[in-house]
């Protein structure tokens, strides 16, 4: 994939309004998010006692030992910018 913009979007666009169109496209938008948000992965199967689950695991930025393993993560070194660490995915 190509980026054509280094530019990304501030969490005003990182919202269900700006994202929720683009579910089902296949195409990846880079989205800044705010330090202090908190994330939830998918419920997963009904496990048959209660109500299903509305959200999965709990991740909070601030909180890294909520973090699962990344699916993918890239180490890259650059002469002019030096090390770059970045990884996707990883919510349980």
């Amino acid at each position: 994939m190509r980026w054509t913009s280094p530019n990304l979007p501030e969490s005003p666009y990182g919202n269900h309004r700006f994202l929720g169109p683009l579910r089902d496209k296949q195409c990846r938008v880079p989205v800044s998010l705010r330090p202090d948000r908190v994330l939830y992965g998918d419920p997963g199967p009904y496990s048959s006692r209660g109500p299903p689950r509305v959200h999965g695991d709990r991740f909070a930025f601030k909180e890294p030992e909520t973090s699962a393993e990344p699916d993918a993560a890239a180490e890259l070194e650059d002469e002019r910018w030096g090390q770059d660490n970045s990884a996707c995915g990883g919510l349980a």
